[in-house]
Parts: C-alpha cells; sequence; structure tokens
C-alpha cells in the first residue's frame, strides 16, 4: 500500500525539480531595454496652509488644505538611454480641497506638472534627481461668508522646482517608491470676496514629500 505514495512522491519531488530548473531569473532590473509607458500615483503632504476646515461645534480644526499636497495623478513614458540609466517624462495634477460640515462650502488647490527625471538603476532600485515645471496652480474657495467661509480665487506664477525620487521594483511592471520637491509658488492675482488685491509678493511655500506607486506596460 505504501508503493503508490512512494511513487506519487517521487512524481512529486521530480515535478517541483524541473520546476526549479526552469524558474526565469528572479532579477528585476529597474532600467529596461525598451521603451515603456506608465501611470503613477503618489499622496504627498507639505507646504503652507491655503485654508482650514473648522468643526463649528467644537471648534477644532479638521482638515487643512496644503499647497505641496495632496494627492498626485501622473502619466508618461520612459525611456534607456543606456544600461543603468534612463529618462521618465511624465504630465499630471495635485490636488488638495477641504469641504464644509454645515454648508456647501469648500476650498480646493490645484496645480499641473511636467517632469522630466532621469533614472540611475541599481538592480530593483533606481534614483532620480530630475525637474518638475509646474502651472496653472489656482486657489479657490467659496462658501457662506456668514458661517465663516472666504470667497475668493489665487492664482500663481509658473514654478520650476528641484526633485529627488527613489523606487523599489516589485516586479518589472510595479514599483514602489517616495519622492520629495522643493517648490515655492509667488502669488500673481488675488481676489477676495469680489475684491481684487495687488499679490505685493506675496509667496507659499510648496515644499512635498511623499510616497508613489508606478505601474509601466
Amino acid at each position: 500500500m505504501h508503493k503508490p505514495l512512494a511513487a506519487l512522491a517521487l512524481i512529486a519531488l521530480s515535478g517541483l525539480a524541473q520546476a526549479e530548473i526552469s524558474r526565469p531569473d528572479p532579477r528585476v532590473d529597474a532600467i529596461p531595454d525598451s521603451a515603456r509607458w506608465t501611470f503613477n500615483g503618489a499622496v504627498v503632504s507639505g507646504g503652507d496652509s491655503l485654508g482650514i476646515e473648522v468643526n463649528v461645534q467644537t471648534g477644532e480644526e479638521t482638515d487643512r488644505i496644503r499647497a505641496g499636497a495632496l494627492y498626485q495623478l501622473a502619466a508618461g513614458a520612459l525611456f534607456p538611454v543606456a544600461d543603468d540609466w534612463a529618462i521618465q517624462a511624465t504630465a499630471g495634477i495635485v490636488r488638495d480641497s477641504i469641504h464644509s460640515n454645515v454648508n456647501e462650502g469648500k476650498g480646493q488647490f490645484h496645480k499641473k506638472f511636467v517632469e522630466l527625471m532621469p533614472y540611475y538603476g541599481l538592480g530593483r532600485h533606481r534614483f532620480g534627481l530630475g525637474m518638475t515645471y509646474y502651472y496653472s496652480a489656482e486657489f479657490n474657495g467659496n462658501g457662506d461668508e456668514s458661517q465663516g467661509d472666504v470667497n475668493g480665487h489665487i492664482s500663481f506664477d509658473k514654478e520650476l522646482a528641484p526633485t529627488l525620487a527613489y523606487d523599489w521594483f516589485y516586479n518589472e511592471s510595479l514599483a514602489l517608491g517616495l519622492r520629495y520637491t522643493a517648490a515655492e509658488f509667488d502669488a500673481d492675482e488675488v481676489e477676495i470676496g469680489g475684491v481684487e488685491f495687488d499679490a505685493d509678493g506675496a509667496s507659499v511655500d510648496a515644499d512635498s514629500t511623499g510616497v508613489q506607486v508606478s505601474y509601466y506596460f
């Protein structure tokens, strides 16, 4: 009765041995052999506060808009230029918002960007130092002024900012990473309550640090 079991065990071990021999090289290169499309999502934080959300019953702050936050989406392409080097070009948007808990008031800050990032690859890891060009940066707030909401609009000048990035590739398609951008936005036009004001050299710190996920295909 034990012979069939022994035979099955030998067949299973033989199959495992063959699978081990035929398994592809587990090494993943962060720098591909050919150009690839990419989608990228990030959660970033930092920068000056542009607006806050307050619970009117307790007076406690529940949320705030920051110039460097919050959700970032981008798409583009990665181009290998040497054995360990590649350049990635992407375009996207960063957006943060707050919403009143007693009326329809809300505030929103968004900025569009184009990014050029040279990468150096080391196995599964890659390190980048590039430039991010921000444009169409705007803050908009609207709501019930009797409830303390501010109706206004602020537009900002374009900004070219250095960006650091690090990614670790789980496989050839999926990468997890960190990023840091040092940016400062100069106010261009300021309008509050229907009245326009001189920006008078006002600026906001828009530095950001965050985590990102990239998908390549």
